[in-house]
């Protein structure tokens, strides 16, 4: 997780709203930010140039077409990754209902909400690997959200933790908390 920089925040008993015991957003991780990448299709733009002149110079002059399309392309794959990376989740867990709000890469959103006190943290164990997860999905009354798509194994193994903690606090405090008198 070193490498993933604010990319994942888990915020436990948050100060700043009282009634917040959990909030997290999730984001993708990216490699290199537009400034890396403009470095990168300049210095591949240049040498293929270069490349295409000297095959101009001696007389296959179609070949800069294709370097041409193949910075396009690059260009393009490399426009939709960077989009793709502009998705996000945010989980709030309160006492009275946990809220996935998850907005795709072109800006819509979704909201789910579930009661804690039924709530379950399913987590499958990755096949391939010998920790971490391979899927997390929060289940509650026979509806199932898989959250966290984008996330490492371990990432996925630390937010099913933190959440499993922050829900404990939820059910331990309801299971203990004295009758309201109206007196």
């Amino acid at each position: 997780m070193a490498n993933r920089r604010h990319d994942i925040r888990f915020n436990h008993m948050s100060t700043v709203n009282a009634a917040v015991l959990f909030t997290t957003t999730l984001r993708p991780h990216r490699s290199a930010n537009r400034r890396v990448l403009g470095w990168l299709l300049g210095l591949l733009a240049v040498a293929f140039a270069i490349t295409g002149i000297g095959f101009s110079l001696i007389g296959a002059w179609p070949v800069m077409g294709f370097f041409g399309l193949d910075i396009a392309l690059l260009v393009g794959a490399f426009y939709l990754n960077t989009r793709a990376g502009r998705a996000y989740e945010v989980i709030d867990l309160t006492a009275q209902q946990l809220s996935v709000r998850r907005v795709d890469p072109w800006g819509h959103e979704r909201l789910w909400k579930f009661q804690p006190q039924w709530l379950q943290v399913n987590a499958r164990p990755a096949a391939t690997a010998p920790y971490g997860l391979d899927r997390l999905e929060v289940r509650s009354h026979g509806r199932t959200l898989v959250i966290g798509k984008f996330l490492t194994p371990e990432e996925r193994l630390q937010l099913s933790d933190s959440l499993r903690l922050a829900l404990a606090q939820i059910t331990t405090s309801s299971a203990v908390a004295p009758p309201v008198s109206n007196t």
